[in-house]
């Protein structure tokens, strides 16, 4: 597993990560570390109008909490995949209590593996799983070849309209942020046509200055339980992230597309 995954799978596991996710969330919480919310992605995916037992892939799905509410709700099956182990096991875990097992299934890999993809999928969902300097037009064209014709893609992702300096990039560490140019032409090249691209840099703002001032609160907390070194890092980056987004260099694009 890379070192993203396993810090990731960390995070998630992190008591405190997880009462700073809530509070910063204010009662759209799911269990999930991300900046989206269930609301957003479920709006996504009713506007996709995609017929009963229809299959959709999560990319990047963490411990389900977006693709198991997604199952409840809509006729759909729902197949997630995932680099952290632990976060798999848990997904799982969760669909069979729920009685979802047969709709929702979850397994640990790579989503740039093209060799995962036994399949075809109505619509592809990746929230907030493509800053780790993944391969993009790859990803982009695995995607397209394992979607149907009109098949959709959904996208979280916060994308780069200006240059990060040195401290800047020191400070979100192993972070990445694809600039929007690229992301727009390399949709175009691997055949996707464009349905939505929303700017939700604002509640993305107000997201992140929840989260930094309950990070400065629980300050101690997080020293105690993740170590000086690590507490540190942990909140300079995501200072770091507030400031980028508050000037625009870095903004939280929603983007929909279909495949073409």
């Amino acid at each position: 597993m890379t070192k993203i995954a396993v810090e990731y799978q960390n995070y998630q596991q992190s008591q405190l990560m997880n009462q700073l996710a809530a509070y910063a969330h204010e009662g759209e919480y799911r269990g999930q570390t991300s900046s989206a919310t269930y609301s957003e992605i479920r709006s996504r995916i009713e506007a996709m109008d995609l017929l009963p037992g229809s299959h959709i892939l999560d990319a990047g799905c963490g411990n389900g909490s977006f693709s198991l509410p997604l199952a409840s709700h809509f006729p759909y099956f729902i197949k997630g995949i995932d680099l952290g182990e632990r976060l798999i096991d848990t997904a799982n875990k969760l669909a069979l209590e729920a009685d979802l097992g047969e709709r929702a299934q979850f397994f640990t890999g790579d989503f740039a593996n093209p060799l995962l993809y036994t399949e075809l999928f109505n619509a592809v969902l990746c929230i907030g799983s493509l800053y780790w300097g993944q391969p993009l037009a790859i990803i982009l064209d695995i995607w397209h070849r394992t979607t149907r014709p009109g098949g959709q893609l959904l996208l979280f992702s916060n994308l780069a309209y200006g240059t990060l300096s040195a401290d800047e990039q020191e400070a979100i560490g192993e972070t990445r942020f694809f600039p929007a140019l690229t992301v727009a032409h390399e949709l175009s090249q691997h055949g996707w046509a464009l349905c939505e691209w929303s700017d939700a840099t604002a509640t993305y703002i107000a997201w992140l200055q929840r989260f930094c001032d309950k990070m400065e609160a629980l300050s101690a907390e997080l020293h105690l339980e993740m170590g000086t070194d690590r507490a540190s890092k942990l909140i300079r980056r995501f200072t770091t992230y507030l400031t980028l987004a508050k000037k625009q260099a870095v903004r939280r694009i929603i983007l929909r597309a279909e495949h073409v």
